[in-house]
């Protein structure tokens, strides 16, 4: 099994022995001694110097000292400092964790963005002969592996797979040839590491994003890409999905061979304002959640990059509001789910005027002929109609409408789960950071 314990003893009351196997640990040190917890965010309230323990690892831990065994072994482990401020884990004045979160995404894309172009040629020159790559996640990270796939494929004319890690665990998967990017918030993500673990003993690089250094995916990686995203205390994850998705667009740069200086950057450059743009309509969609919450299932529908913005919005909304949501490709409908649709349905488009514009309006089409409700997120100048509320998003190039529909659905799941009266930091039956099987 896995396990992180800490245990006294009632003749050295003044020690703590702890110890781990699959689960995290890590160890504070702290002015006035030193703290022992599962993850780090909880100890940013006291330090920032961290000693992550590993598997097999026993730490005798006392008021003044860490003294570490393997096997035995007597082991030196070096302390790492998290960048990260204190006052990034408080509310700031925001009602939830949730909304400061989703509001610090501007600013979220610009630091992740400056942080790859800091390492964009030591990275470049490790990826030159791979042509194929594997994504494998959980969750929301899983979202944003399809989108990475989607822009790889496009921009940089790679292979790709993208596997649940839960999955890809117990399939016979071919990793010859591949490097894996395993992708999880908290490099913890029990799956998702185990997975990684798997394709290494067959000879494959990994590659994680992870948003945590030294957590234990980043640990056992090849190469880290840090999203830089900052501490995320609510459970339901938002500006460090926008910062994996950041990453992976500028991957599949790197790797397509443009420079640091390409139009894609400098259209990628521009994205914080766009979000900002959005945020500041917040109070429109804050009034369509007032619809929604009287919905008690709907579809979430996109095309193309769109419909795995589709799938995190669905997502989002069923992790704290708590209403069943299921996504589709919009195309898919015909073939089943239109039976579903009704005046007492919801279904959310995702319509950039990309390549598939006119097909998914197509679509939604079919749904208000069959007196649907309807929720459109598009960049075109389309108007209400009867049983249509049209969302207008900033245009931008198609490659990046998911950085502008996002945070529209994070918003519409947020206002939605606050005017039903949920936890939006804690929603039930969920963990910030899932360690177990």
């Amino acid at each position: 099994g896995t396990w992180a314990i800490a245990s006294f003893y009632s003749d050295e009351p003044d020690k703590i022995i702890c110890a781990r196997k699959g689960a995290p640990l890590v160890i504070g040190i702290w002015n006035k001694g030193f703290i022992i917890s599962s993850d780090i965010p909880s100890l940013l309230p006291f330090t920032r110097k961290i000693i992550p323990l590993d598997d097999g690892d026993i730490a005798v831990v006392s008021s003044k000292s860490v003294k570490i065994k393997n096997n035995g072994v007597p082991v030196e482990k070096k302390y790492i400092e998290i960048n990260w401020d204190i006052s990034q884990a408080e509310k700031g004045g925001f009602r939830h964790f949730m909304l400061k979160e989703i509001f610090e995404q501007p600013h979220v894309v610009e630091d992740t963005i400056k942080e790859f172009i800091s390492v964009w040629d030591e990275i470049k020159s490790k990826f030159l002969q791979d042509k194929r790559f594997v994504i494998t996640a959980c969750g929301t990270s899983y979202h944003a592996g399809l989108l990475g796939k989607l822009w790889l494929e496009h921009i940089a004319r790679v292979r790709v797979d993208v596997e649940y890690a839960s999955e890809l665990r117990y399939k016979d998967f071919d990793f010859r040839n591949s490097v894996l990017i395993a992708i999880s918030q908290s490099g913890e993500t029990f799956d998702t590491i185990e997975a990684a673990r798997k394709a290494k003993t067959e000879g494959t690089k990994i590659i994680s994003l992870v948003n945590i250094l030294g957590s234990t995916l980043a640990r056992e990686s090849d190469i880290v890409l840090h999203t830089n995203a900052g501490p995320e205390i609510g459970v339901a994850a938002t500006k460090t999905f926008l910062s994996q998705i950041t990453s992976l667009y500028l991957l599949a740069i790197m790797l397509s061979g443009e420079s640091k200086n390409s139009e894609y950057i400098k259209d990628i450059r521009r994205i914080p304002d766009k979000i900002n743009q959005v945020l500041n309509h917040n109070e429109f969609i804050e009034n369509i959640a007032e619809d929604v919450s009287k919905f008690k299932h709907a579809f979430y529908l996109g095309r193309w990059l769109s419909y795995p913005v589709a799938m995190e919005g669905a997502l989002k909304l069923k992790e704290i509001s708590y209403i069943h949501a299921e996504a589709y490709p919009a195309g898919e409908m015909k073939h089943g789910p239109i039976a579903l649709i009704s005046p007492e349905f919801l279904s959310v488009f995702v319509a950039p005027q990309d390549r598939v514009f006119k097909k998914t309006i197509s679509n939604l089409m079919e749904v208000k002929a069959r007196h649907g409700k309807i929720i459109l997120l598009s960049d075109s100048q389309i108007q209400n109609y009867e049983n249509i509320t049209v969302v207008n998003i900033p245009s931008v190039p198609e490659l990046l409408f998911p950085f502008v529909s996002i945070p529209v659905l994070q918003l519409l799941a947020y206002y939605t789960a606050v005017i039903l009266g949920h936890d939006v930091d804690q929603p039930r039956n969920l963990a910030k950071s899932v360690t177990v099987e």
